[in-house]
């Protein structure tokens, strides 16, 4: 009899304690999931950071959402383009002519036979005159090019356009006049928004279609320029 209660409060102090020890378990080794925190897109790359991590983390940086324009907003485009060319060339031409030839008849050439229709024979010489004509031409050439230009400026320009697509129209233009001098500078190109940087600028090697075109007149570009007769010479003695 004895037996059969303990037995019977062994049972009942187990059933007791299952539950306690399973729920203890739970809340030591179980955390509840942490929803993520989206990030904007940024080059096509969407990033995500744990909000837990963003919230404790001393370097995590939740990045700004991307910058929008609009027509007539400025930009500053960073000119700087550079150039350069190498060619050599060499050139040899070597020309022969010989013309071998002779006339057994000359006519005697007399205003009074001409007049008359007539032609008698010429007493210049005794036997047939003979041509020979001997030419040779050798010409032997080498040339050598080299260019390197360089440019570099920098320009605001204004959004023109803004395409279905969202890339931008940039167009930019300078006039500069001191005294007489003048120097008109304009630059035109089309660019990805992701391609300007967050101080406003964007570098002439990322815009498509790029036109810079850089004009100076004045005295000094005149004083600079050949003259006529030196065109001149310059062509006739060209060869």
């Amino acid at each position: 009899m004895k037996h059969l209660i303990f037995l019977a409060t062994l049972l009942v102090s187990v059933t007791l304690v299952t539950p306690l020890v399973r729920g203890q378990s739970s809340s030591l080794f179980r955390t509840p999931r942490q929803p993520k925190t989206t990030l904007p897109v940024v080059n096509g790359r969407v990033k995500t950071l744990e909000s837990s991590v963003a919230a404790t983390s001393l370097v995590a940086v939740t990045l700004p959402p991307p910058k929008k324009f609009a027509v007539h907003d400025l930009v500053t485009i960073i000119v700087r383009e550079s150039s350069s060319a190498d060619s050599k060339a060499t050139l040899e031409t070597e020309k022969k002519v010989a013309i071998d030839g002779q006339i057994r008849d000359w006519p005697n050439l007399r205003l009074h036979d001409l007049a008359h229709f007539t032609m008698r024979p010429s007493r210049l010489s005794n036997g047939p005159i003979r041509i020979g004509i001997q030419h040779e031409n050798e010409f032997d050439g080498e040339g050598k090019r080299r260019r390197v230009d360089q440019f570099e400026t920098r320009v605001t320009a204004r959004i023109s356009d803004i395409k279905p697509n969202g890339t931008l129209v940039l167009e930019a233009r300078k006039y500069i006049k001191t005294d007489k001098e003048t120097v008109r500078l304009l630059v035109t190109g089309t660019c990805r928004p992701g391609d300007i940087s967050a101080a406003n600028t964007i570098l002439s090697t990322a815009l498509y279609d790029l036109h810079v075109t850089n004009e100076h007149s004045g005295e000094l570009y005149r004083a600079s320029k050949k003259g006529v007769l030196t065109k001149f010479l310059e062509l006739l003695f060209n060869f």
